[in-house]
């Protein structure tokens, strides 16, 4: 016949400890079986689905840093190294690019083109390797902008020279 057997010490209780009697001779011996199956189980299923858990969130995570989700990059200018922008928003009336004189001029080996995006005009410097773009909101007057433009094209000029 198999028993639990509580023990008390300190006021805690500890247990169950399962025990089963037999008879040898003429007396009667509590031999131990140990844990009941049932708390064997458990623990097997709670391990087990413990390791599932940790497998499955381990292949979501390789997934995600395999698909370039998490890169670990970060990006300062998407244009390249040697890129400058410079954003200069003013108020005034809205201009047409194609009307500006300066439109692809070549002075000191510096081309220079301007292009519509949006509310935007954008002005791109290139001499040589280095690129320079600046944007400037479509609402200048076209006095404001090509001065606006050429004080850039200056500061530019002195940045890539140094």
């Amino acid at each position: 016949m198999v028993y639990k057997k509580y023990i008390t010490k300190n006021g805690r209780v500890y247990g169950p400890y399962y025990y089963k009697s037999k008879r040898v001779g003429n007396k009667v011996i509590s031999e131990y079986v140990g844990e009941s199956k049932d708390q064997k189980i458990t623990r097997k299923k709670t391990i087990l689905v413990g390791i599932s858990l940790l497998v499955v969130l381990s292949l979501i995570l390789l997934l995600l840093v395999s698909s370039g989700i998490f890169t670990g990059k970060v990006v300062s200018d998407f244009r390249g190294e040697n890129s400058i922008q410079n954003t200069v928003p003013f108020a005034g009336n809205p201009i047409d690019t194609n009307k500006l004189k300066f439109q692809a001029q070549n002075l000191d080996g510096v081309t220079q083109s301007i292009r519509n995006f949006k509310n935007w005009v954008i002005v791109t410097f290139k001499k040589g390797s280095e690129v320079g773009e600046y944007s400037y909101i479509n609402t200048l007057s076209e006095a404001e902008l090509e001065t606006l433009i050429e004080r850039d094209r200056a500061l530019w000029l002195t940045k890539i020279s140094s």
